[in-house]
């Protein structure tokens, strides 16, 4: 199925605003509004990334940068009529003044002024990857020492109600489990201590808690590998275990965990720049486990168009292109391609329900909703039950 397209009509926009809100790291972020002639006003704000992908460049930071680009932005966009797409190539003229991440949250603005005349989709909604373990060294959710971010639940129905209530289960066994490890620092953060090989006891402790609940047919299992985060020269240092691995090595320790766990979707196995190892894993991995690009295409329909034939699937995260029409391009190029589309909240996150509107807007298949360690995971959840057809 297509991605549905951007409403053709334009519409005057009457005023730019700006106020400082705080993200879910508690850090001041500038939040842009855009106030439209009918009446309706938007707010966009730009989330971020603990392992940011290496296209992503720009911020605007002070509130006296934010103030400047309103009191710009008031000048060229007041008065005017537009659509999303003549709206964003504004923004794309003065992205090296006024900076990637405030273009973004211009253009997310816009989009949400306008959402309620978006054409939606037709099919059922997105399924929610739901997190139950972190590891990494940015883990501060249910976390445990594993070199990988996020280990995930993945619903193998349509039913979101379902598979809910299965997860709330599940994070209250593994919540449980873990009070039986001890705890060591990783990264500043206390962390469960899973032991000598921390990544398959990791997969072991899902698996077991799957079983345990009869809910092993319910929900297949995906990783969150972040890898770029892990090269050094030639090899892959992993952060936690402290194992340094070639490509190949890790290739073959990735064959090894698919064939004996339940995995189904892997994302960003390898670093965004070892393309080499992105086309020889894609060649020889099990036909049950899609590889899921995240940073090695970061939104890009460039990127993309350059590495699909390497990838079974890609994440969508609109602030990575800096675009509402960059990042529709980039869903209507994976769609074409024949990819299922993950849209996905980001780790540094703002309290916006914009990443839910475009999951539903343009009928996505996943929605990486984040952990529910704070409300923003809940209300991204309650913005899609909201749209059920009950």
């Amino acid at each position: 199925m297509l991605v549905p397209p951007f409403p053709d009509e334009e519409t005057v926009v009457t005023g730019v605003g700006c106020r400082m809100i705080l993200n879910t790291h508690l850090e001041w972020i500038p939040e842009f509004t855009v106030r439209l002639a009918d009446g309706r006003t938007g707010q966009g704000a730009a989330p971020r990334a603990d392992t940011p992908s290496m296209y992503e460049t720009g911020a605007v930071g002070s509130p006296g940068e934010a103030q400047r680009v309103v009191a710009e932005a008031q000048r060229v966009l007041s008065g005017g009529a537009f659509g999303q797409v003549s709206f964003d190539e504004v923004l794309d003229h003065h992205r090296s003044h006024w900076g990637r991440t405030a273009c973004y949250a211009l253009s997310a603005a816009f989009f949400e002024a306008r959402f309620r005349n978006v054409t939606t989709g037709t099919r059922r909604p997105p399924k929610l990857l739901l997190n139950l373990l972190n590891g990494g060294l940015h883990a501060y959710s249910l976390p445990v020492t594993s070199d990988f971010t996020e280990f995930l639940l993945v619903p193998r129905h349509d039913d979101p109600v379902a598979a809910i209530d299965g997860y709330r289960r599940l994070l209250a066994d593994a919540r449980a489990a873990l009070t039986g490890f001890p705890l060591r620092e990783v990264g500043g953060n206390p962390v469960h201590d899973l032991g000598l090989d921390p990544n398959e006891a990791a997969l072991s402790l899902v698996t077991t808690l799957l079983e345990r609940a009869g809910l092993a047919e319910t929900f297949g299992i995906m990783i969150d590998a972040s890898a770029g985060d892990w090269l050094d020269s030639d090899k892959y240092a992993l952060p936690v275990s402290g194992a340094r691995l070639d490509r190949d090595e890790l290739i073959g320790h990735w064959l090894d965990l698919v064939a004996r766990f339940d995995i189904v979707l892997l994302e960003d196995p390898l670093a965004e720049t070892d393309i080499d190892g992105w086309a020889a894993f894609h060649a020889v991995r099990p036909s049950r486990c899609g590889l899921l690009s995240d940073n090695f295409t970061s939104t890009s329909p460039a990127q993309l168009a350059a590495k699909a034939t390497h990838v079974d699937g890609v994440l969508l995260k609109p602030d990575q292109i800096g675009s509402l029409t960059g990042a529709h391009r980039f869903a209507s190029l994976a769609r074409e391609l024949g990819l299922p589309l993950i849209a996905s909240a980001r780790s540094v996150e703002t309290g916006s329900p914009l990443i839910s509107h475009v999951a539903a807007a343009w009928d996505l298949d996943y929605l990486k909703v984040g952990p529910y360690q704070d409300f923003s995971s809940v209300m991204r959840t309650n913005e899609l039950l909201r749209g059920r057809v009950l």
